[in-house]
């Protein structure tokens, strides 16, 4: 394609600058059609079924409960109820994890066997969710 360019536009122009855009122009031009855009949609898909919409409706408390922490200077009332919130999150997190576990467990036909690629179920629940 780039063979096919005449390029006088380029060797008429004097300036070093303009020269260079010219040649970008050009090359721009050629490199779109050579690779042209391709839109990839993404999509987001969840296998947690673990996140509920409380722990949702928590997490976005928390976040903002950070963002005042953060911007503003609270009282130690205030400090301590952000710490207590977020410890009482954090573990409410833990428990539901721990539990979607054990029934990942429960749920395997047997646990000793091999699962997929060499991969015990209780290994595969420890390392790789």
């Amino acid at each position: 394609m780039l063979n096919k360019e005449s390029w006088q536009e380029l060797f008429q122009t004097s300036e070093v600058n303009s020269a260079l855009h010219v040649f970008m122009d050009i090359f721009g031009y050629y490199f779109t059609i050579a690779f042209p855009y391709k839109l990839i949609i993404l999509s987001k898909t969840c296998n947690s079924k673990w996140i509920t919409k409380g722990i949702k409706i928590s997490s976005k408390r928390m976040c903002v409960l950070n963002s005042v922490k953060r911007k503003f200077s609270l009282s130690r009332e205030a400090q301590a109820y952000i710490k207590k919130y977020h410890i009482t999150y954090k573990k409410v997190l833990k428990e539901v994890k721990k539990r979607e576990n054990d029934g990942y467990i429960e749920k395997a036909t047997n646990k000793t066997k091999k699962v997929g690629a060499n991969k015990y179920t209780i290994w595969k629940v420890l390392f790789i969710r």
